[in-house]
């Protein structure tokens, strides 16, 4: 079954949809540094330049010996609209993503970082996996996308409300 969506003045057939169950539109992107992995829901933006320099300044509050985050990479789904390739996978992206956030190596890390309602979803079912052996690994959400935290700024407040309750899962090196 497809439905209708409209984009201006033009109406097309898009994501495919059964038994109720809507295949969502993911857009993720993560970032690494020091043990930690952040997953955000991403915007449009390209270079996430603004997305890496609101990070680091989080960051550097709560561990100030955190090197650079690097964005490491970005979920995009679906690939494409075609209701033939997709009837039937409405749950393929939930499978997909947890390799793509395993492929960050996260029995490694010590803190997984999550910005958005979406994003914590995925997580935390990867975290509940007990295949995956991620005990050691902590995690912290964020109800805000970095992208939303970027540009409505007094949003942020609700992110040091966060981490100030979640300070003990951080390398807390500054002395504080």
């Amino acid at each position: 079954i497809l439905t209708l969506e409209t984009v201006g003045d033009t109406e097309f057939k898009s994501a495919a949809s059964t038994i109720g169950q809507k295949i969502p539109n993911v857009s993720l992107g993560a970032f690494v540094a020091n043990g930690y992995v952040v997953v955000s829901e991403m915007g449009s933006s390209e270079s996430h330049l603004e997305e890496v320099t609101l990070l680091q300044n989080i960051i550097k509050v709560v561990d100030s010996t955190c090197s650079k985050f690097e964005f490491v990479g970005s979920f995009s789904w679906p690939v494409f609209h075609s209701a033939k390739v997709l009837i039937g996978q409405e749950l393929l992206h939930e499978t997909l993503i947890s390799r793509w956030l395993v492929s960050f190596d996260l029995t490694q890390c010590r803190v997984i970082i999550c910005f958005g309602g979406q994003c914590k979803e995925y997580v935390e079912t990867l975290l509940n996996d007990p295949s995956q052996q991620l005990s050691g690994c902590k995690a912290i959400f964020f109800d805000n996308t970095l992208t939303d935290l970027y540009k409505t700024p007094l949003r942020k407040k609700d992110v040091w409300k966060v981490l100030s309750e979640n300070l003990g899962i951080f390398n807390r090196s500054n002395g504080v």
